[in-house]
């Protein structure tokens, strides 16, 4: 299989993915709320292999005990084996309270994302979201994909300052060549 057929395989799957995740938080509310999804995915897609790639996530009309989910998925579509780091890059300048205030947990797939079962890789506020470095990262084998489900929580204690607020955050990840774990 050509590298694009590869990516474009997992492309169609991981969109596949954020879909059946959007429906079903649709299916289990009733409905959207009324600006649509609280926290949206606007690149759910990343291949490290073309390079550091990030994935925007924006949060909008949140209230107090409010959670939503996104998925991304990161394709390895080269012959070698890489690591990979996820930080935060550029938050929104009125967004900054709020993406302090979202508590951000990223997991591995597990049996779903709509289980939420996997492992942790990162669990706290939005803007300080981190894992792994270039060298020392999440090891993602030649010609494989690794789906990372995002659960964001406004939590009930924030009070109604934020209530209506906005953030745009962009999550960043890179990748360079496996080094031999000791």
């Amino acid at each position: 299989m050509t590298r694009e057929r590869r990516l474009a395989v997992l492309t169609i799957v991981g969109l596949a993915v954020l879909c059946l995740g959007l429906a079903s938080k649709a299916m289990l509310s009733g409905s959207f709320p009324s600006g649509g999804d609280p926290l949206r995915l606007e690149t759910s897609s990343v291949d490290l292999t073309a390079g550091p790639g990030e994935a925007t996530l924006s949060a909008r009309y949140m209230v107090p005990g409010d959670t939503s989910s996104a998925v991304i998925t990161l394709a390895n579509s080269g012959r070698q084996p890489i690591s990979y780091a996820m930080s935060v890059g550029l938050v929104s300048a009125a967004g900054g309270p709020l993406a302090a205030a979202l508590l951000l947990t990223v997991k591995t797939v597990g049996s779903s994302c709509a289980d939420f079962d996997g492992a942790i890789l990162f669990d706290g506020p939005l803007d300080q979201a981190a894992f792994g470095s270039d060298t020392n990262g999440r090891a993602l084998p030649a010609a494989t994909a690794e789906i990372l489900c995002f659960r964001a929580e406004l939590p009930v204690g924030t009070g109604n300052a934020l209530q209506g607020a906005t953030t745009t955050v962009a999550v960043s990840f890179s990748a360079g060549p496996q080094t031999a774990v000791r």
